[in-house]
């Protein structure tokens, strides 16, 4: 199942970049403004090799190395990125902007406690940041630690009254609290998704195998039908419809979603036959 889990804190690494104060430019801030006109056109790697020179010609200068971290991520050079954000808050230890993108980065690597420690800092930094609640309750969730990724989003709506509107925040909940096997909570997110983004097939399936959990058989029939009515002939829907209609007692619609399923994918298929016969669940 693909999640599509959005990082609000992306500003930190494709919005406005830290400046360098003075009126006369120096050697490193041409090398500097070089970098950030590479790096704005997509050209991480060029725009890595004119920060590398500015830094050779200032390596005190924090602004640099964080422009460089982000280049580094722009091309999934983590270890190099994360470098770069350390030397960032070694120069400036009090750098929101590098402590949130040192957290991605790590993130990124999978190493999900130290990007929460990075976000934690970040949040020492700025307590109403609301993108790091965001991002410590993304990384609990990619550790499947449901719990407190569910008091994470929980603050992130404390700290942004608007995330109410956001659909990524009740998707995310949802998926969450399903973690968690409280399936009344996940439809309610479910729901409250959909009504923002009506169309997202998704989250019609989600909420769908929410009512399943549930064991709300014919509600799960009808999440899941619109999933498939939004997104035909997609295997996983099909096979959660195929079982919704089995448990709700329907053998005549499971068999139909049988017979479409051989014509999609027979491993599906054979898999609802398992079920139809009672040899798995």
């Amino acid at each position: 199942m693909k999640h599509q889990l959005i990082i609000l804190a992306c500003l930190f690494l494709f919005g406005p970049p830290l400046l360098v104060a003075g009126q006369q430019k120096t050697a490193a801030e041409i090398h500097l403004d070089k970098g950030l006109e590479h790096y704005k056109a997509g050209r991480h790697r060029e725009a890595v090799e004119a920060y590398k020179q500015a830094v050779r010609i200032a390596p005190e200068n924090a602004n640099i190395h964080y422009n460089l971290g982000r280049a580094y991520y722009g091309l999934e050079q983590w270890n190099e990125a994360i470098d770069a954000y350390r030397e960032t808050l070694r120069l400036k230890p009090e750098s929101v902007n590098a402590q949130v993108s040192l957290g991605m980065t790590y993130h990124k690597q999978g190493r999900f406690n130290e990007a929460i420690m990075s976000y934690k800092e970040a949040l020492r930094i700025k307590p109403d940041m609301a993108e790091a609640y965001w991002n410590i309750g993304l990384s609990h969730h990619f550790a499947k630690r449901y719990k407190e990724a569910v008091e994470a989003y929980g603050e992130y709506a404390r700290v942004k009254p608007s995330a109410g509107t956001e659909f990524q925040f009740h998707h995310n909940f949802g998926i969450a609290f399903a973690g968690l096997g409280q399936f009344p909570q996940a439809i309610d997110a479910y729901k409250r998704a959909i009504a923002v983004k009506p169309d997202d097939s998704e989250s019609h399936y989600l909420v769908g195998g929410a009512y399943y959990g549930s064991r709300r058989f014919a509600e799960a029939v009808n999440s899941l039908s619109r999933a498939t009515e939004i997104k035909p002939d997609y295997v996983p829907y099909e096979l959660a419809l195929g079982k919704a209609y089995f448990s709700l007692g329907n053998r005549e619609a499971a068999l139909r979603q049988h017979t479409k399923l051989k014509t999609l994918d027979s491993e599906a298929a054979n898999e609802l036959v398992k079920i139809m016969d009672g040899k798995t669940q």
